[in-house]
């Protein structure tokens, strides 16, 4: 019954699904299509009540990157997703949120739901034992995931404002990466060996959101290992083989050129090319304010542009955001 269960709710997740959605798929029938990637519209800051508006559409209204958002739930159904450009800063917020869901929703719920279905054990002992056991894999996963924020992907925000440290590289986290599921199986058959308890429907379902929470954790741990650390190696080696700029400019060369801007100072320029003002995007982006503040002068200062409307244009231009993004005054 559960197996069967745990089947129905992932499939894609072991067999290999054929057709890829694309940007011009309607989202509405994405969902229906697969209905376990409703968590993935709320760690991407996509609400509900889009209708029938297509992927890209969706994206675009919401500031979602459109090929980081179909390249993870391609990747979580199983279908063909590395043709899609991931954008770094934007997987970063998707993980972040997905350790929010872990950390605040998925594992306290298990935690209530176990403390109700054994409030009715037969053997109270073995009950304690499985909630220490557990209290000390929250601890674990807390720890791992609050790591992963203020240190993994801390360095990666550092490597796309340019700066890369000869004391670290992303190989030395990735290489041990762990998807910390196995003690959740560890778990499960503590149950399944030692707790005695007929008619317990509490425990049941304890058990197939506890399956389902590991499941979850091995797909996080993929979308890091496949989506995120090989951008990250490739962005590293980038930085680390750049020719130093050269200080000297031709006077005749009067227009600025896009590869100068770092690509955090791209992602500012394209959400004040969409009107957003400082505080906006710094929450958009999860920076403070002064932060954002000093990238829009950085910005100004490189292009020598000073205005939104010329900004926005300049955008365009360099194809860093489409026309039908903005609204030029």
């Amino acid at each position: 019954m559960v197996v069967t269960l745990l089947w129905e709710i992932w499939p894609g997740f072991i067999m290999k699904e054929a057709s890829t959605y694309t940007r011009f798929d309607i989202l509405r029938d994405i969902i229906e299509d697969n209905i376990r990637l409703l968590v993935v519209l709320n760690r991407f800051g996509i609400s509900l009540g889009f209708g029938d508006k297509t992927v890209e559409s969706v994206c675009k209204g919401n500031g979602v990157d459109t090929d980081t958002f179909l390249a993870v739930i391609n990747f979580i159904s199983g279908k063909s997703w590395d043709s899609y450009k991931v954008s770094l800063l934007s997987l970063i917020g998707y993980l972040r949120n997905s350790h929010l869901r872990f950390t605040d929703y998925m594992l306290p719920l298990i935690k209530k739901t176990l403390i109700d279905g054994l409030h009715e054990a037969e053997n109270p002992e073995i009950a304690i034992i499985i909630l220490q056991f557990y209290d000390d894999y929250i601890e674990e996963v807390k720890k791992h995931m609050d790591y992963e924020d203020s240190v993994i992907f801390r360095y990666i925000e550092d490597l796309l404002n340019g700066v890369i440290s000869d004391k670290f590289k992303i190989t030395d986290f990735s290489l041990g990466h762990d998807h910390m599921a196995a003690k959740l199986d560890d778990l499960k058959e503590l149950f399944i060996y030692k707790y005695k308890q007929t008619n317990n429907e509490t425990i049941n379902t304890a058990l197939i959101h506890l399956m389902m929470c590991g499941r979850e954790l091995v797909q996080h741990c993929e979308i890091e290992n496949k989506l995120l650390f090989p951008q990250v190696e490739k962005l590293e080696h980038e930085l680390k083989t750049r020719k130093p700029e050269n200080t000297t400019h031709d006077e005749s060369d009067t227009e600025a050129d896009s590869s100068t801007l770092t690509d955090r100072e791209k992602e500012v320029l394209r959400w004040i090319a969409q009107g957003l003002s400082t505080k906006e995007i710094a929450d958009k982006m999860c920076l403070s304010f002064h932060t954002v503040n000093s990238y829009r002068k950085n910005i100004s200062e490189k292009l020598n542009i000073h205005s939104v409307a010329g900004m926005a244009v300049y955008a365009i231009l360099h194809h860093l955001i489409d026309i039908n993004e903005i609204d030029i005054p």
